[in-house]
């Protein structure tokens, strides 16, 4: 939603702003949670009277787990707030310092991007920003799906700005903002807090966007936008460069990614594991030593039939590591084409996020699957680097196309046309039950009557899905 100069808040005056304040703070002194507020802010601000702020609610607990991690490593004090009682709760069990802020004002619900609920918690940053203001202190309020790789304090050098603001393709991003306790600072997240306290349906993305603009063009407010090459979007970092894989290539001048431009949760996480991003260790992900691994690859390029078998391939894993009690590591991909549903370029691998929705993925296997990146995690153990010679299941498919040479790989030889024998598998596989990890040459054409009962492939893939890779970003990249 798109607002105008005639939209609500664009005719506040001076006045308006500090009733906008005070009754912004009343809020939060009407729901308790002032004292704390203000406790959380003092002991978190540093000698200059910055305070970082993280606004936090269940669905993102972990994300704020992961933050306050990289934080520490880079010894900077985060104040995060807990805008529901299941994000405390979790914190704290995991000895994580948090400010329970239960402002009543948030919508029951999903928290994935565009839903009520996304939008009402964001606009609590707002709100957060606002009091933080009043209490006399500057607010550096940073998304938990931010990654810090420095400390970010020293790169706010225009002293006569009151915003220093993270950019992305076209506007500001509200995530990741350094506001000035000056009036202009004030006056920009008054603006912002009225226009949602009107509406009520945008983020505060939206309503900080159309605030700016006008303080901006009427001259009472001062911005310097952050460059996009040391801060930067999802789109850039992760999409425009490549990273797929391992926070690879490195980006040595950056001082954060932001993990936005993706649609779920689900999705935001897996892209933050499978760039070695996530360092929340829960249920022995990362360090279980009785968890065995299943890996394989899809080595070939296959043109128009890519998809297709490398979906039938994944197929293939999930149902001999329920055979076998594995949990699959997943491949690389090739790079999908939504509008063209293939995956035919073999220039370029791509995670998960090329080929099926994350949230539905995630919903049909659960905790049976790691993602491509998992074994060069630091915490996992080296125990898991000794894995199997590699393994070749040697069928039809193969009957053209090269495979490992005999002497450094183990072949089981399929006495069927397609498929395998699975009991004759199972006993050839029992040499290698000892193998923390069995790894695959692939697994294309192995079984021939399990897609029925896996459930992730077609309907998982929806290539309208905001998490899915555009057909333009591919264009850009190859």
């Amino acid at each position: 939603m798109v607002m105008t100069s005639r939209d609500a808040g664009d005719d506040v005056t001076e006045v308006d702003v500090q009733e906008v304040v005070r009754s912004a703070v009343g809020l939060v002194e009407q729901s308790g949670a002032m004292s704390a507020l203000v406790g959380g802010l003092r002991a978190g601000a540093d000698v200059n009277g910055t305070v970082m702020i993280s606004v936090v609610d269940g669905k993102f607990a972990d994300f704020a787990f992961n933050f306050y991690t990289t934080a520490t490593r880079l010894n900077l004090s985060s104040v995060l707030l807990c805008v529901d009682r299941d994000a405390t709760v979790y914190l704290r069990s995991r000895q994580v310092p948090c400010v329970p802020f239960y402002v009543r004002h948030a919508v029951d619900g999903a928290g994935d991007f565009g839903t009520l609920r996304y939008n009402g918690v964001t606009n609590l940053k707002t709100l957060a920003v606002l009091c933080t203001l009043h209490c006399g202190y500057d607010a550096l309020v940073v998304d938990v799906d931010v990654s810090l790789f420095a400390d970010p304090r020293p790169h706010f050098r225009c002293g006569a700005c009151d915003v220093h603001v993270q950019m992305d393709r076209a506007q500001a991003n509200s995530g990741f903002a350094h506001v000035r306790r000056t009036p202009g600072g004030v006056r920009l997240y008054a603006r912002a807090w009225r226009m949602y306290t009107h509406y009520r349906r945008a983020s505060d993305q939206t309503y900080l966007n159309s605030a700016m603009d006008v303080l901006r063009r009427d001259g009472r407010l001062r911005v310097r936008e952050l460059p996009v090459d040391r801060f930067a979007c999802g789109y850039y970092y992760f999409e425009y460069d490549g990273r797929h894989f391992y926070n690879d290539p490195p980006c040595p001048g950056c001082v954060m990614a932001h993990s936005n431009y993706i649609g779920t949760v689900a999705a935001k996480r897996y892209r933050l594991r499978e760039n070695l991003l996530w360092r929340v260790e829960e249920d022995g992900y990362y360090t279980s030593r009785e968890t065995r691994y299943l890996v394989y690859d899809n080595p070939y390029d296959l043109a128009e039939r890519a998809m297709h078998l490398e979906k039938t391939a994944l197929t293939n894993a999930f149902h001999l590591a329920r055979l076998t009690g594995r949990v699959v590591v997943l491949p690389s991909f090739r790079c999908c084409d939504c509008s063209g549903k293939v995956c035919a370029s073999a220039r370029r691998r791509c995670s998960l996020l090329s080929v099926l929705d994350v949230k539905r993925f995630e919903a049909a296997v659960g905790r049976r699957y790691r993602e491509h990146s998992f074994l060069r995690h630091p915490l996992v153990e080296v125990r898991l680097l000794d894995a199997s010679e590699v393994l070749v299941i040697n069928t039809t498919f193969y009957r053209n196309r090269s495979v490992p040479d005999a002497r450094p790989a183990a072949v089981f030889q399929s006495a069927r046309g397609r498929g395998v024998n699975t009991t004759e598998l199972l006993a050839w596989l029992e040499r290698f039950r000892s193998s923390s990890v069995l790894r695959f040459h692939s697994l294309y054409d192995v079984f021939t009557d399990v897609g029925a009962s896996t459930d992730f492939t077609d309907r998982s893939f929806n290539c309208t899905s905001y998490e899915q890779w555009q057909q333009q970003t591919l264009d850009d990249m190859l």
